[in-house]
């Protein structure tokens, strides 16, 4: 009998990691933010159905540990901490953000955001990039507020806290 390995990868999984990270870090390059000395600190991966959730979550669940799934805005959000990290040129990314598909807001299936911690307050960080229309949006979330670049193909989003800090501190 021969063994099957049915072991997932997290580049099967979720797609051209590399590829999206790349188009991230490119697209931050083009606008000037040199986001090299900021923790990468998480990616977001979007579904398109509840059925598609359920089973994104059974695969991942086997490549780390669900840190929480919590209900924001009316939908779950789930947040797993990979055992093995993403690897990304000298990154390691071990957070993988997935919100369950909104009543009304469709977003196709796929990497959709990732998240910087970054050391300045936000309006430090937004006047060192004046030519960047940075949406404000989340600056005023009572837990971890963000500032937001939104790109054709995905948003990056900066805030002040780790994603597994603020995990930890709401538990």
């Amino acid at each position: 009998m021969k063994f099957v390995n049915i072991m997932i990868d997290i580049r099967k999984l979720l797609g051209d990691v590399d590829g999206f990270l790349e188009k991230v870090i490119a697209s931050l390059n083009a606008d000037e933010i040199d986001v090299s000395k900021y923790e990468l600190d998480h990616v977001c991966y979007r579904v398109e159905s509840q059925g598609e959730y359920k089973q994104f979550k059974s695969k991942i669940s086997r490549l780390g540990e669900c840190l929480t799934e919590i209900e924001i805005g009316g939908r779950l959000i789930s947040t797993y901490k990979l055992k093995e990290p993403i690897s990304f040129r000298k990154r390691k990314i071990y957070l993988v953000e997935l919100p369950s598909p909104k009543e009304g807001s469709p977003y196709p299936k796929g990497l959709e955001h990732v998240e910087f911690v970054i050391p300045d307050s936000f309006d430090e960080f937004m006047k060192k990039h004046p030519n960047v229309k940075f949406d404000i949006e989340g600056i005023a979330k009572p837990i971890n507020p963000d500032i937001k670049i939104k790109y054709p193909e995905f948003s990056v989003k900066f805030h002040h806290k780790p994603l597994e800090y603020v995990i930890k501190y709401e538990q």
